[in-house]
């Protein structure tokens, strides 16, 4: 009898020793039988589709051809747990007049297909049942259910009962800090793409190793995962946001999101390495992103990418050679009659020349050294009403204490009292601790700085920040992108002469005060803002 051995270990948590230890078992029955084994094939960590399966294609192969009379192997679900699996395979190896043989179950017939391949699905069911069951009770507890997120050590020891004490995470500083470093970028405009290749060229190794890449920062909203959807960094544990289950025609885990309620959210605010401050100024930029038609939604190639518009059809004009911009209607259509072609060039300093006019008209720099004062009178209200608050809260707590006091001395001590006592002793102490020494001068004090000169100033340089440094470029490009809904290009009849509309906002401007400090300044302007840009 010509026999062939086949031997495989599905999980990385096995060891390859699995498999040496497979075949010197099926080599030893094998000569127990007096069989001839012609060939020896296996499947390391390879789990899922048969297909998949290099070792067991390359065996299969050799029953076609003839050249075996009998697969052995250590047991049935190492050839496969999978009922329409296993059926097939033992059909093909009985369609070429071969046998398979185990040691657990001995020469496999069809009564062993049926009800081992029963008991191997429903044993799979009660594992997974069983590992979701612990996964879940590991989250409820404020431990990971499983894996390691970038930023986080394993913290291992063991508990009093000698047992591994599993599930524990620690912040590992290094990452943690490369971790608020993408946030900090990306919250203030700079490119998902600007970030990863700044990250590979200062040599910071990514959470798999090698290149930081698109995908690995912005990850995937609806499974929140990826560096900027990942709510551990919030000091959150989540478990159940999502299932995997295999396709059946591949074997590959799919995952499938599961509804919200179905979560599994624990607070671990020791493990936080993101403020709320970073996150949601990052997740605002990701939802005003997705709001985004497709074709925006990536980081435009030119400042003014996708807004210059034909004022003839209301359709796009986009760049054709040597730097020119022309009505794509006209162009691919021919349905309009725009024919101009511009220079993308003389188009982006036409508008930035006309917007820094609008910004610098006497009634727009006094709007925003009013807005000025305003937002510094706000700063100090809120302060002001802070420090009440705070002021009310240790009042209370302090004459809360000084009553149970008196009824200590009248009534002797009681548990309950006692308790209470001392609750509310620890919550005096973080008050006390809390008080924050800026309160002791409400007056916030303004920069020793020329306000309408330092407008001017960066109006002036606005064109400079727009073109210079990619990662103030990045930022610069998003914020004045937002501020415009759309540039119309006029035709004029003579030849290469062109009015320009610019239709937006023009509300927000970034300031910097006396410790290079960015502060957000707002302005208002009208919708429909029009500078004359004649004679392009």
């Amino acid at each position: 009898m010509r026999a062939v051995i086949y031997a495989r270990y599905s999980s990385d948590l096995q060891r390859e020793a699995s498999i040496e230890d497979q075949v010197r078992e099926c080599s030893r029955l094998a000569e127990r039988l007096g069989y001839h084994i012609v060939g020896s094939y296996s499947d390391a960590a390879i789990s899922g589709s048969t297909d998949n399966r290099p070792g067991l294609q390359a065996l299969l192969k050799q029953v076609k051809d003839g050249l075996v009379d009998i697969v052995i192997a250590e047991a049935l679900d190492r050839i496969s747990r999978d009922q329409e699996h296993i059926a097939g395979i033992f059909k093909q190896v009985s369609f070429y007049q071969a046998k398979i043989q185990t040691i657990s179950e001995g020469e496999i017939n069809e009564l062993h297909i049926g009800l081992k391949g029963t008991m191997n699905a429903l044993f799979l069911k009660d594992l997974a049942q069983k590992i979701r069951r612990g996964q879940r009770g590991r989250a409820i507890a404020k431990r990971s259910p499983g894996g390691l997120a970038y930023g986080y050590d394993v913290v291992r020891r063991f508990g009093a009962d000698g047992k591994p004490d599993s599930g524990l995470r620690t912040i590992n500083l290094e990452q943690a800090d490369v971790i608020r470093e993408i946030f900090t970028k990306y919250g203030s405009g700079i490119s998902v793409r600007t970030i990863a290749k700044s990250l590979n060229n200062t040599g910071v190794r990514s959470p798999r190793g090698g290149q930081w890449n698109v995908s690995t920062i912005n990850g995937n909203r609806a499974r929140r995962d990826g560096i900027l959807w990942n709510e551990a960094y919030l000091g959150k544990v989540l478990y159940n946001r999502q299932m995997f289950v295999k396709d059946p025609r591949t074997g590959k885990r799919i995952p499938r999101i599961n509804p919200q309620k179905d979560w599994v959210v624990a607070e671990v605010p020791e493990l936080r390495i993101v403020n709320d401050e970073e996150w949601n100024l990052v997740h605002q930029r990701l939802d005003r992103k997705q709001s985004l038609p497709l074709n925006r939604r990536r980081n435009p190639r030119r400042l003014f990418s996708g807004l210059i518009r034909c004022s003839e059809c209301g359709g796009p004009m986009s760049i054709i050679g040597e730097g020119r911009i022309s009505c794509s209607a006209h162009r691919e259509k021919g349905t309009c009659s725009n024919n101009k072609k511009i220079s993308v060039e003389r188009v982006e300093n036409a508008v930035l020349t006309g917007i820094k006019e609008h910004l610098l008209e006497p009634g727009l720099l006094q709007e925003f050294e009013n807005s000025f004062h305003d937002t510094i009178k706000q700063l100090s209200a809120n302060d002001a009403n802070n420090v009440e608050k705070h002021q009310k809260s240790l009042l209370t707590v302090t004459q809360q204490i000084d009553r149970i006091v008196d009824s200590i001395t009248v009534a002797g001590p009681m548990p309950s009292l006692t308790g209470r006592l001392k609750e509310l002793e620890v919550k005096k102490a973080d008050l006390t601790r809390q008080t924050p020494t800026e309160f002791s001068d409400l007056k916030i004090p303004l920069p020793q700085i020329n306000f309408l000169e330092t407008y001017r100033n960066r109006i002036e340089h606005l064109q400079h920040h727009l073109t210079k440094d990619p990662e103030l470029k990045a930022q610069a490009t998003e914020q004045f992108r937002s501020l415009i809904k759309s540039i119309e290009v006029h035709p004029l009849p003579e030849k290469g002469r062109v009015n320009l509309k610019i239709t937006g906002d023009i509300s927000a401007l970034v300031f910097l005060d006396q410790h290079g400090q960015k502060t957000a300044v707002s302005v208002v302007a009208e919708e429909g803002l029009e500078p004359p840009t004649q004679g392009l």
